[in-house]
């Protein structure tokens, strides 16, 4: 009995010694893993933005200065005028007056504010006055740029002391003695008639046409033929035979317009 009982106690002591055993294993492994803690979780530390540092400007290296380029005297050629063309010699009677003009204007190819321009003379320029034109108003002088031309003015244009009403009328021309040549001037048909109005003796009829002749009141020409429309006469000088246009209120024409030839324009 005693034998049981004690047999008994023994393999209890044995189950506790086992179970003793068993979790002191457990303990020890356990304390294998806790005796290395996983460290803690540390925030990174937050990197700390670099601090600009002051900028120190690199002190400025000047451009070398660069010498003022010395330009070589420019030798200037020799200036070499053309030779100045030189006025025709006065004619006998022909009236040639230095003026000054009073101001810029334009010179005109002909007596008239419609006629083509032929330059520019300058203020203070000296120029050579040669006569008035048909009418009033209008010189004519040598041309300051070709000696050998005649351009027109106006008469406020220059200064004269004179009356432009005594000059001579330029352009006139005394006629031409048929002798000379020793052919006779053969005149075209047509009415002989009178000029009641001075007046410029045109190639063409227009102010843009060049001047033949000036008349005079009183002359005598013969009006054969009329421009297309009305205005104009063609008419014939009794001094050379030669055509030229003028208006129809120049001349006392009393003859009858249908006996005339009709005329085109020439070209200009």
């Amino acid at each position: 009995m005693f034998n049981k009982k004690f047999f008994r106690v023994l393999i209890l002591i044995g189950i506790l010694v086992l179970i003793l055993a068993a979790c002191g294993g457990d303990e020890e492994t356990e304390q294998v893993f806790i005796t290395a803690p996983p460290p803690e979780a540390t925030e990174p530390p937050v990197a700390e933005e670099p601090s600009e540092a002051p900028a120190t400007e690199a002190p400025a290296t000047e451009a070398p200065t660069e010498e003022p380029a010395t330009e070589a005297p420019a030798t200037e050629a020799p200036a070499t005028e053309a030779p100045a063309t030189e006025a025709p010699p006065a004619e006998e009677g022909e009236v040639r007056i230095e003026v000054s003009m009073a101001k810029t204007a334009v010179c005109n190819t002909a007596a008239g504010a419609n006629s083509p321009a032929y330059g520019t003379v300058y203020a203070d320029t000296t120029v050579t006055m040669l006569g008035r034109g048909v009418g009033a108003g209008w010189i004519a002088i040598v041309s300051p740029t070709d000696p050998s031309e005649v351009c027109w003015l106006r008469e406020t244009d220059v200064v004269y002391d004179g009356e432009f009403s005594e000059l001579p009328i330029y352009g006139r021309t005394e006629g031409i003695d048929p002798d000379e040549e020793g052919e006779p001037i053969i005149l075209p048909d047509g009415v002989e008639s009178q000029i009641i109005a001075d007046v410029s003796c045109l190639s063409g009829p227009g102010s843009g046409y060049n001047n033949i002749r000036t008349l005079l009141v009183g002359e005598t020409v013969i009006v054969h033929g009329k421009g297309i429309g009305s205005g104009w006469f063609v008419v014939a000088l009794p001094d050379s035979g030669q055509d030229c246009w003028i208006p129809d209120t120049a001349v006392d024409f009393t003859g009858n317009l249908e006996d005339l030839t009709i005329f085109n324009a020439p070209p200009k």
